[in-house]
């Protein structure tokens, strides 16, 4: 594991780590949340689904409890959070793995999803990524990504939450002269963001993938990829 993932890793796998995972926690924001996936998943009855980067599997077990015929693993790199996961439902199937090699599954799924997970990982190892996945999904199957960061859109992003803690005038100057030396930061909403026109095209080159936003957040956006048979 290189620096920058083991920087994740202790990031996440800590006592604290579930209240980094999601911006709502409440009972009706896990439902939103699950319901917002399924949506855009539309899995067929009896499906198989992995989630990649599953956190403590509060929101697989919404998923689990809105459509109880689906078939529902999960795995995430925090020893700690998959801890908290098997412990809120025994009704999924979770691993401690790194996605980027998903050698604790064997079988293949009809879906593969993340949820907010891609702006932890760098350009390269998506695309490496994506590769290994569609040889892990059934014939008709499809990997979605859900909630990723459009670099596009960072700047204003940004802005709009230094907004919300100093003046205009002050947010500006730190967007533009103290925001760009911090490279990774994990108390920002997102560290990597990505080009959704540069991974498409990356992606095409062995894939059907296509783009859709905004996403659950207007500075995000979802990629659904399938196999191309040609």
């Amino acid at each position: 594991m290189n620096r920058y993932y083991n920087s994740i890793f202790h990031w996440f796998n800590n006592d604290n780590a579930q209240y980094k995972l999601r911006g709502n926690n409440s009972e009706s924001g896990l439902i939103a949340y699950a319901t917002y996936i399924l949506e855009r998943l539309s899995p067929p009855h009896g499906a198989s689904i992995l989630d990649l980067g599953c956190g403590d599997g509060k929101i697989l077990e919404k998923i689990i409890e809105i459509r109880p015929d689906l078939k529902c693993f999960g795995i995430d790199i925090s020893p700690k959070l998959i801890k908290q996961a098997i412990d809120n439902t025994c009704q999924c199937h979770f691993e401690v793995g790194n996605v980027l090699d998903l050698k604790p599954f064997n079988e293949k799924f009809d879906i593969i999803f993340s949820f907010g997970l891609v702006q932890y990982i760098k350009h390269n190892d998506f695309i490496d990524l994506n590769r290994a996945l569609l040889a892990k999904i059934k014939d008709n199957g499809i990997v979605c990504h859900l909630s990723i960061p459009d670099n596009r859109k960072k700047k204003i992003a940004v802005l709009s939450v230094l907004s919300e803690k100093h003046s205009t005038l002050l947010s500006i100057l730190m967007l533009f002269l103290v925001h760009p030396f911090f490279k990774y930061n994990f108390f920002e909403d997102g560290s990597l963001w990505h080009n959704p026109m540069r991974l498409v095209k990356q992606m095409n080159t062995f894939s059907l993938s296509t783009i859709s936003y905004p996403a659950d957040l207007w500075y995000r956006f979802n990629m659904i990829i399938k196999k191309n048979d040609l």
